[in-house]
């Protein structure tokens, strides 16, 4: 081999060895970044390890310290030329990640270096739109006095007042209101902050909202006709219905069926005879008003005695099933939990009855009636428990007439996701 290649080949293991540990240096500044380790960072930086360095997925040894909350090590990084507006995979710079951790003093000295107060991370969101959903006042009215934009909309359309209002923040609502932030602002699914405040069950945050000039409606696009007052009913907030009300707002009587019911009845019963059924139903969520359809049947067969003359009666064994169709309006109590809803019902019954005689080839004769009842519901989430008394005339017999019905099921919500909003990006 000639000297020429030998020098070659010597060059190529220099430079890679150099390589090497030049490598190493900068997987160090980012470990000690990422520990805090101050001294560390002082060497690694003194050594010629590149303060821009970024691992895999473009975080910097800057994004580490600021999320880390590392104040001395930003300071260190920044003065020795780190990047403040590097963007990772993420896209959420060193000044976001010092929003969403409520360091003042290191987004100070970010925005002293340059960072771009109004940068947007991967969701579309900036430091001024984390401060305002986590609640973290002063870091919003920092970022505000700086020129943060209040405007500036996610991907899913929250800003940072439709943020904080979501989360239930009036301070930041307020605030965000003296640097002229549209409290009436959307999402693109027509979400304004009153909606939230409704949706949300927050009181507080509907009269805040409503003293700083909130319009008292409603903008959601895929349900133009619904007005505020129909949609606290439909979200069962009462408090908010007398609150928007003595505002001057008026509900409408539209209807707007948005559950369907499915319901199991372990018992229908008196001491004499026992049914069980099923039914599914349909709640007009604004008046409480609920209509349902199902079968109940006979749970054994039951001894019947047909008078076929003066003193004459015959023994059959009877099997007995009925379809109906119910009529429900709840009126609720107050309680203290949204999720829960409980109540007195009166309920009007169309029944039909129909069955048959075992070993018989004739049937008894149908009969429809009509059955009044009056009861208790409790729900809990998508579960109600119903107990109710029923005066129901079904042919049997006379002293026959009055029972008891059970009652447990599941509401499964067919619209009211659609008048929903989760930011969840957060």
């Amino acid at each position: 081999m000639s000297i020429k290649y030998l020098i070659l080949l010597f060059v190529f293991i220099f430079n890679s060895l150099g390589l090497a540990a030049q490598e190493n240096k900068n997987q160090q500044l980012l470990q000690a970044a990422y520990d805090g380790d101050t001294d560390k960072i002082l060497r690694l930086l003194l050594d010629s390890a590149d303060v821009n360095t970024a691992n895999a997925e473009g975080v910097t040894a800057l994004m580490y310290a600021a999320e880390k909350g590392h104040t001395d090590i930003v300071k260190i990084l920044l003065y020795n030329n780190a990047d403040p507006n590097a963007e990772p995979l993420t896209k959420r710079t060193a000044l976001i990640s010092a929003a969403i951790n409520n360091n003042i003093e290191i987004a100070y000295n970010l925005l002293l270096y340059g960072a771009d107060i109004n940068a947007a991370d991967e969701n579309g969101a900036t430091a001024l739109n984390y401060a305002s959903c986590l609640s973290f006042y002063d870091m919003a009215e920092y970022l505000l006095m700086n020129g943060a934009r209040h405007d500036i909309k996610a991907q899913d359309g929250t800003d940072a007042m439709l943020g904080a209002a979501f989360y239930g923040n009036a301070e930041i609502v307020s605030l965000l209101s003296r640097y002229q932030a549209n409290i009436n602002t959307s999402d693109y699914a027509g979400f304004s902050p009153l909606s939230l405040a409704i949706q949300n069950g927050n009181a507080s945050m509907a009269d805040t909202l409503i003293r700083n000039k909130a319009e008292i409606k409603l903008f959601l696009k895929e349900h133009p006709k619904v007005n505020p007052v129909d949609y606290a009913r439909i979200m069962n907030r009462k408090p908010l219905v007398i609150l928007l009300k003595k505002q001057g707002a008026h509900g409408s009587f539209n209807l707007f069926i948005h559950q369907v019911t499915l319901t199991f009845h372990p018992g229908f019963l008196n001491n004499e005879d026992y049914f069980m059924g099923a039914g599914i139903g349909i709640i007009e969520s604004k008046s409480n008003l609920s209509l349902e359809l199902g079968l109940y049947g006979r749970l054994a067969r039951k001894r019947i005695l047909e008078q076929q003359s003066e003193n004459i009666y015959y023994q059959l064994w009877q099997k007995k099933q009925y379809i109906y169709l119910s009529l429900e309006k709840l009126f609720t109590f107050r309680t203290k939990k949204t999720e829960r809803k409980q109540g007195i019902f009166i309920r009007a019954k169309g029944i039909v009855t129909f069955g048959n005689y075992e070993g018989l080839k004739r049937n008894p004769k149908s009969k429809i009636t009509l059955a009044p009842g009056v009861g208790y519901s409790y729900m809990f989430n998508h579960v109600f428990f119903k107990a109710a008394y029923e005066y129901a005339d079904l042919g049997i017999g006379n002293k026959m007439s009055h029972w008891l019905s059970l009652s447990v099921g599941i509401s499964i919500n067919t619209k009211k996701s659609h008048l929903t909003k989760k930011i969840y990006w957060m």
